[in-house]
């Protein structure tokens, strides 16, 4: 049955185009304090490791791959990452280890897909961009179409167009959306892939072109030379943002009706707001995003079929 449950999460991933699973846990249920417990098979190792080997058979036969977690001895929420567990060599060995042990051994967990060297060295995604292209945002609310203008903004356009090839916006949540405003994304799953590319701006453009509805542009800070790697779809006329230096690179040309669906619940972030706080999506990357704030996240991908690098 866990395999038949595995088969099942793994066709929902490729309807949803996504690569892996977040899973299986295979930690000990050891105390009513371990927040991750409804992630958890069982507080028994042999049979916490049957069952996520089973489960990752019924998911890797689909093609999905499984990230088996999370660490050992995560037996609370509260400080989870600082806290200290005193656990005697015996109880690792004998409680928690076996249960991971089975899943890597009899389970075979697919191990992590290699990702792009430039997104942990930003000197090399260095490649000039085509005259236009397009990029196609594959999201859970649905399909939308970029195409970039190089002529609008020639060094948002290159960088755009680098961080979609390397995978960069692969599994990005569109973690800031704002009714009548814009929708953010842009702030990889990867705490380490975050630190990498903090330092790593681009020069300003000028503005060649309004932050109209369905403009796509790179956020700034106040300060010149500040744009990164997240950008924003504008909702409606934000054309006072062209004379504080938001060049944008893009438009949407279809799908804005899927830009607009992007889930808007958590409004303003934090501490302004209810919604994500950056500080700690830069800390823990997707892992925060995806336990504590359900919402739309997507891939790009340069679409190489409608004229994209042409």
């Amino acid at each position: 049955m866990i395999r038949q449950v595995g088969e099942a999460l793994a066709e929902e991933c490729i309807a949803l185009h996504v690569d892996a699973i977040l899973g299986p846990g295979a930690n000990m249920k050891r105390s009513p304090l371990g927040g991750r417990n409804f992630e958890y098979f069982s507080e028994d190792p042999y049979l916490a490791g049957e069952m996520a080997a089973c489960f990752i058979h019924g998911v890797q036969s689909k093609g999905v791959g499984t990230s088996l977690k999370h660490y050992t001895a995560n037996n609370q929420e509260f400080q989870r990452m600082g806290i200290d567990e005193l656990i005697s060599e015996r109880a690792m060995r004998e409680i928690y280890y076996p249960a991971f042990k089975a899943a890597v051994q009899e389970g075979e967990s697919a191990p992590r897909p290699p990702r792009h060297p430039a997104l942990l060295d930003p000197s090399l995604a260095d490649e000039t961009a085509p005259s236009e292209y397009r990029v196609r945002m594959e999201t859970t609310a649905g399909t939308f179409q970029i195409v970039v203008h190089r002529e609008w903004a020639p060094r948002g356009a290159d960088r755009f167009f680098n961080l979609v090839k390397i995978g960069f916006y692969n599994d990005v949540y569109f973690y800031r959306v704002i009714d009548g405003f814009m929708a953010r994304a842009g702030m990889h799953g990867d705490p380490e892939v975050n630190r990498v590319w903090l330092t790593s701006r681009i020069p300003d453009d000028p503005v060649v072109e309004s932050n109209t509805a369905g403009r796509v542009t790179f956020a700034m800070g106040s300060e010149p030379g500040s744009r990164s790697t997240q950008f924003f779809v504008n909702f409606g006329d934000n054309s006072y943002l062209d004379e504080l230096g938001f060049a944008p690179f893009g438009e949407v040309v279809d799908g804005f009706e899927v830009v607009r669906r992007l889930y808007s619940g958590y409004g303003e972030g934090a501490p302004r707001g209810a919604g994500p706080s950056q500080s700690e999506i830069f800390r823990a990357g997707n892992e925060y995003l995806g336990h504590q704030f359900p919402m739309d996240h997507g891939s790009g991908l340069v679409d190489h079929q409608n004229g994209a690098g042409q």
